[in-house]
This record gives structure tokens, sequence and C-alpha cells, in this order.
């Protein structure tokens, strides 16, 4: 798959998949209905689909678009620049994002978990043990197939998080980084799809993804903690981030179905933490 990478947007851009949806949203699978154009962190599209077939059940003269992963970053500056009617990210804005007329929705958290192909002979971690691994100094499984890193580009969210884990993780990072060949995910579908498709790999992903994907990784514990667990702390707050001065009727109303409770029941089943009940007369 071929990316080009936007300096205005700050993130990788599938461009090719980007655009050929926008294409589907006026002339495609939509003609004729109302569309939402959603995209932005790929860490929440497992949830936003499942949303947008529930949705769309509901209401079959609107038409939501998922969008291929963008970035949070793409997505923020699609919905400013007016070509998303929703975007999604995975942290918080920053200073010069917070333009007038932008609103922005805590809607889900999803756990940030440590991940590797189904079948790895890989038990539960230490925080410690984690650091090792990229650091270089642990190189092979229990049963002594080795380790292969799935990593993410310095720029992305799930780097910025992982490197705050200990004292020496960044440093361990940037280690890893500099390995001739290193395997790099540069969204976070393509990330879950190495570590799904790669020997022996161990790299990072959400459970959100996992779950409601059926992806073929296993979610490891971390210092006894297991990502399923109400008390595992790591994890990611997904934001909607939208003009709510300039949303049309299919977006306003879409965007209350997340928070509903039916919403709120399907983001749970797709491996996602609702945040809050918001029910609105625009829902139904």
């Amino acid at each position: 798959m071929t990316y080009a990478s936007s300096k205005r947007w700050g993130e990788p851009l599938c461009l090719r998949g980007f655009l050929t949806c926008l294409a589907l949203s006026i002339c495609g699978p939509g003609q004729g209905r109302e569309a939402v154009r959603v995209g932005g962190t790929g860490s929440a599209s497992g949830g936003l689909q499942a949303l947008a077939k529930a949705y769309e059940q509901r209401h079959p003269d609107h038409h939501i678009l998922v969008l291929p992963s963008i970035g949070s970053t793409g997505g923020i500056r699609a919905v400013i620049d007016g070509k998303l009617d929703v975007g999604c990210t995975s942290r918080t804005l920053q200073a010069e994002e917070r333009v007038p007329g932008l609103g922005e929705i805590p809607w889900a958290t999803t756990a940030f978990v440590f991940a590797t192909q189904s079948g790895t002979p890989a038990e539960g971690l230490t925080l410690s043990g984690i650091e090792d691994i990229y650091a270089g100094r642990r190189t092979q499984w229990k049963d002594g197939r080795p380790i292969r890193m799935v990593l993410r580009p310095k720029s992305d969210t799930a780097h910025a998080y992982l490197a705050g884990f200990t004292r020496g993780m960044k440093a361990a990072l940037d280690r890893a980084h500099a390995v001739p060949g290193v395997c790099m995910g540069i969204t976070d579908p393509e990330a879950v799809t190495h570590l799904e498709q790669t020997p022996g790999s161990f790299g990072t992903t959400v459970l959100g993804l996992i779950v409601s994907e059926g992806r073929r990784v296993q979610a490891l514990a971390v210092d006894g903690m297991q990502p399923s667990a109400p008390s595992y702390p790591y994890f990611l707050t997904l934001t909607l981030i939208y003009r709510p001065g300039q949303c049309s009727a299919a977006t306003r109303h879409f965007i209350a179905f997340t928070q509903s409770q039916e919403g709120h029941r399907i983001l749970a089943k797709a491996g996602y933490r609702p945040l809050r009940v918001n029910r609105s007369k625009d829902e139904s």
C-alpha cells in the first residue's frame, strides 16, 4: 500500500483510499441518501463501523461513511477544512487546533495493549520486561523463536504514549527504531495486521480493534493485569470532533446515537468502554 505524507495534517495518510471513499460518499453506495463522513484515528475504526451499521439500519435514509485511518491529526484537520463531518482522535486537541466553532465529545476509551500473533508462546510481561524487548536486551520468546517487533512512527500517538511508561522506555524505543529493517505499522489497522501475520510478533494495538475485527492476536497481561480488567491502567481516550454550528441533521443524529444507551451497548460489545450517556431527542 502506498502512503502519502501530508505536512499540513502532520500524519501519514492513505491518500488513495481516503479520496476513493470521499468519491463514494458522493456517487457510490450512499447515492440518494444523506451522507455523514467520519474518520480519524484507526484505533476507533472498529467501534465506528459497528455504530455506523446499526445506525443505518435505523435510519436507511442516512449513509455513514467510515473512511480509512488518517490519524488523529488528519481527522482534526479534515473536520476543520470541511472534508469530514465527524473526526475521531485518540489524543487531546493541541492549542493550535482549538479553533472557534470546533466541538469535542469524549465518547469512549479502549485498552492500550501489548500483543503478539495468536499461538506465540507468550506469557504476561512486566513493564521492565517490555522495556528490555524494545532495548534489545530480550530477543526471544520462551521457546526460542525470535521476537519480531512491530513499531509505530515516532509521530504517532501510540509511540508518544508508550514512551512515558518507564524512565528508560523512550531510549529503548529510540534503539528499536534504529534497528535496520524493523517492521513499521503506519496506521493502527496496518500495525495490528502486522501483529496478526508476523510469526513471533510483538507490538502495541488497542483492545477495541482486536475485539471488533476478530483479529488473531493475543493481548498480553502487564504486571499481572489483563487488558480486559476494569483496573487495567493503560488506555486511550477517544474523542469525537465536529462543528456544532455547521452540522447537518444526519450528523447530529449520528453523534446523538453514539451517546445513546444502544450506542453504548454496541461499543461495549466491540471492545470499547463508553464514557457517558447523553441521550438526546435527535437519536431517534
